[in-house]
């Protein structure tokens, strides 16, 4: 964490915005693995959708498609552990037309399949199924 701190310090005088990106980006996936293996604290948890947040305003300013993607794709993933669906449907959705958008296949299917898992884990089977298709 401390080291994260300084990277962030110096990144912010330097005026580094893609360093700021990747450093808010790793809190992020800090604090997100902590609740994990913390039995899915969301305190923890929407502590990192904070840092995600603040990263996926840098990745927007500064036209990075695809970070912006992975960012709504985390963000996605944390209100899917803490049970707020429809929050996870709204960000994977995005995510899905962000990748669309720049062609990213590979990614796609991820998203496809993280919108699969929340719609099965609303008993919506049907719509689970097309996007596992």
């Amino acid at each position: 964490m401390e080291t994260l701190l300084k990277a962030l310090k110096i990144r912010e005088e330097i005026k580094d915005e893609q360093g700021i990106l990747t450093t808010l980006n790793s809190f992020g996936a800090m604090y997100m693995r902590q609740a994990d293996e913390k039995s899915h604290d969301k305190t923890i948890y929407y502590k990192a959708i904070e840092y995600f947040e603040k990263a996926l305003v840098l990745a927007r300013k500064l036209g990075m498609r695809q970070n912006e993607a992975i960012l709504r794709n985390n963000i996605g993933s944390i209100y899917e552990q803490t049970n707020e669906y429809e929050k996870a449907i709204e960000y994977y959705l995005k995510a899905v037309k962000i990748r669309e958008a720049i062609n990213d296949d590979f990614q796609l299917t991820s998203s496809f399949h993280s919108l699969g898992n929340v719609y099965l884990k609303m008993n919506s089977i049907k719509i689970a199924f097309d996007y596992y298709k």
